[in-house]
């Protein structure tokens, strides 16, 4: 997996600078630590089903995603220190800064694109 991408929805970046994490402990570690996700900026989380903000100074989107990167649900502008929904269909979950997601109007059954930046 590379180590960045770039998100696309409907013929636009929406993201230049996401984060893939696809083993154990980065998925653990996720944003824990830093004091903001600016925009441009997320986090992709291969083979997850559920998250969390413990430890995190901010809040965040929270698109869980199909193995087509078909929209499943998102949580929007999940505070510090929650659990999100566990979903069991998902295959990775994208951490984008509060209210990017409804900003680039991505919705449930929209289909975003990765592509290795």
């Amino acid at each position: 997996m590379p180590k960045h991408y770039k998100l696309w929805f409907n013929g636009r970046c929406v993201a230049d600078a996401v984060k893939g994490a696809n083993w154990f402990w980065p998925r653990l570690v996720g944003l824990m630590g830093q004091k903001r996700l600016l925009a441009g900026q997320g986090l992709w989380l291969k083979g997850c089903k559920q998250v969390h903000t413990c430890f995190m100074r901010f809040a965040i989107d929270v698109v869980f995603l199909d193995e087509n990167a078909e929209v499943l649900q998102i949580v929007p502008a999940m505070a510090p220190w929650k659990l999100s929904p566990y979903l069991g269909k998902a295959k990775s979950i994208l951490e984008l800064p509060a209210g990017e997601a409804e900003a680039a109007g991505i919705k449930q059954q929209d289909v975003l694109k990765l592509e290795a930046a």
